[in-house]
């Protein structure tokens, strides 16, 4: 009994935490930017009423609906999942030591570049790849959650969200969860071991931390935006660098014409490269779901846990 009051205790922490850990998206800060963004939005650009756009920020149809709930309860099952088997996933430390350990075993000169650089230049330029690699490597997976049908059976969860809201960021089987977290796991890995070995005792931990500087920038500038019902757009060249809002909205709508488009995170320019970036200015609407799939269209949790795995089969 001890036991399960003390999970409990651990897991009413852990979501709490969500919402005061800057590297959450749901982070207090990001979700009021998200708030002031959409307000800015809707008063100078949509022009709207001030009961307009309440109606518009708080729409009960849209946070009230079955699909939310259903995100809501997703939510928190992912978090006890999660908070179950983080322990044993692969973490970025694990990676680095390996890689290091690796690097040396194969006789590369270590620290070459140790002193060449100042301590401040190592840390700019650790945040600066860091954050372009890392948000790569997030398209790509995301990619390949689409492309491969092993993977999509999972990733088809979060795409059958009918309503969307900041929470529906968290609307994602288990599975796709794993695949996240060892991608993170692989990229941060990576990174920390080759600086490391480039740069010695110049990379630190402020060095490793500093890297998070560009998410928070990103997050706290409306990426929460992205799962919500303000289309925010932008102008059809920053659209060719960066992915606005309404591009990711686009991605998750069920028309046919919108499939495969926008996996970009933060930069569109992977979009570009690899022929599926589709412009705001192009779409004049979008409807979200699953288009002519056999996924179950009942709001079931426990469905949307097991029918991936009997899918797959």
């Amino acid at each position: 009994m001890s036991e399960i009051i003390i999970f409990l205790g651990q897991l009413h922490d852990h979501i709490i935490d969500q919402f005061f850990d800057s590297r959450k998206r749901i982070f207090f800060l990001y979700l009021f930017s998200a708030f002031f963004i959409s307000v800015i939005w809707l008063k100078y650009v949509k022009l709207l009423k001030f009961k307009e756009i309440i109606n518009k920020l708080f729409d009960r149809k849209v946070y009230f609906s079955p699909s939310a709930k259903q995100d809501y309860l997703l939510t928190i099952f992912n978090q006890i999942i999660m908070l179950i088997i983080s322990p044993y996933l692969l973490t970025q430390l694990a990676f680095a030591t390996f890689l290091f350990n690796f690097l040396h075993k194969f006789s590369f000169s270590p620290q070459l570049y140790a002193g060449i650089f100042s301590d401040l230049m190592v840390a700019i330029l650790f945040t600066i790849i860091f954050f372009i690699i890392d948000d790569f490597a997030r398209f790509y997976v995301h990619r390949l959650l689409h492309k491969v049908p092993l993977l999509w059976t999972f990733h088809k969860v979060h795409h059958s969200a009918k309503k969307l809201n900041p929470l529906t960021v968290y609307r994602s089987h288990p599975v796709e969860g794993i695949i996240f977290s060892i991608r993170g796991a692989l990229v941060q890995g990576f990174l920390i071991s080759t600086f490391v070995f480039c740069f010695g005792s110049q990379v630190d931990i402020l060095t490793i931390y500093s890297a998070n500087f560009l998410a928070f920038v990103f997050n706290i500038t409306g990426s929460n935006l992205r799962h919500t019902n303000i289309e925010i757009k932008y102008f059809p060249f920053l659209e060719k660098i960066f992915i606005s809002p309404y591009q990711h909205q686009i991605h998750h709508s069920c028309i046919k014409e919108h499939h495969d488009k926008n996996y970009g995170v933060v930069f569109s320019i992977w979009d570009n490269i690899f022929g599926s970036l589709l412009l705001s200015h192009n779409v004049e609407k979008v409807k979200y779901g699953l288009y002519k799939d056999n996924f179950y269209s009942k709001n079931s949790t426990l469905y949307l846990y097991i029918y991936p795995f009997y899918e797959s089969l």
